[in-house]
């Protein structure tokens, strides 16, 4: 296998894993914050919503200013979005890092 190939293999192996991830233990946490099983399937149901949204947007500037700084633009906002996991309670930012955790879906070659 080349290089490439084996790069593209792993971030599709972690991307998948941290989205399977990601459904198991969001609305595990949401609950623990407080949150019924109503609010958990709207904050969750707002997510893939916004996931789609999002997909949509980050194609403009991925084919204006190329794969590689809309990708490195993602990552920034995984990182801000883990921090923002990392540091709160409050479900609405939970929802709101989660779905920034998510939007790096929206870009072709990771």
């Amino acid at each position: 296998m080349t290089r490439d190939v084996t790069a593209i293999l792993a971030a599709k192996t972690v991307r998948t894993f941290s989205y399977g991830f990601l459904g198991i233990v969001l609305p595990l946490h949401l609950s623990d914050l407080g949150l019924g099983p109503a609010g958990v399937g709207g904050a969750v149901t707002l997510m893939l919503l916004g996931s789609a949204v999002l997909t949509w947007a980050v194609r403009r500037p991925a084919e204006r200013y190329g794969a590689r700084a809309t990708l490195v633009g993602l990552a920034g906002l995984s990182v801000i979005a883990a921090l923002l996991l990392l540091a709160t309670r409050e479900p609405w930012l939970v929802v709101l890092a989660a779905r920034g955790r998510s939007a790096r879906s929206g870009a072709r070659g990771s």
